[in-house]
């Protein structure tokens, strides 16, 4: 699945940077008015975005149903939805941007996995599987600052 991702990212890169389409997706994005004067079709832009989105939650949620846990187990995602948001803002919104955020915050979960099964760690799990949020909290706040000192210097 990681090749998989890295493919995904490769191509909705060139899909949004390198085509018409993506460029009238980008303008739909920012402002459907101004793109709906331009004789693009919004509607239709709309939707096939909606599409592709649904495409790749779908693949990463049987990803998650069958690839890790065999089975459907009832929240399974266990906030991971607020972390991919996270993910998205501090990437920027640049699909190479969104795949360094994803390894960072990847890098968080797993070292919970690595310090829960750690013998003789006295610390308690309510603790330990803090870090990912924690760690996205922290990422959020160094991208506002950077984004406000940007805003002071233009």
């Amino acid at each position: 699945m990681v090749w998989v991702s890295i493919l995904a990212v490769v191509f909705c890169y060139y899909l949004l940077y390198h085509t018409p389409y993506g460029t009238h997706l980008r303008a739909t994005g920012e402002e459907p008015g101004a793109a709906r004067s331009l004789g693009i079709p919004v509607v239709r832009i709309q939707y096939s975005a909606l599409v592709w989105s649904g495409f790749f939650a779908g693949l990463a949620g049987s990803y998650l149903s069958m690839g890790m846990t065999s089975m459907f187990v009832r929240d399974m995602t266990a906030g991971t939805g607020f972390l991919a948001l996270a993910v998205v803002i501090f990437g920027n919104r640049n699909p190479f941007g969104i795949l360094a955020g994803s390894a960072v915050f990847a890098l968080a979960t797993a070292m919970t996995m690595i310090i829960e099964t750690t013998p003789g760690n006295v610390i308690p799990s309510q603790f330990i599987k803090m870090v990912p949020y924690i760690v996205t909290i922290v990422a959020l706040v160094v991208y506002a600052i950077r984004k406000h000192r940007k805003t002071l210097f233009t």
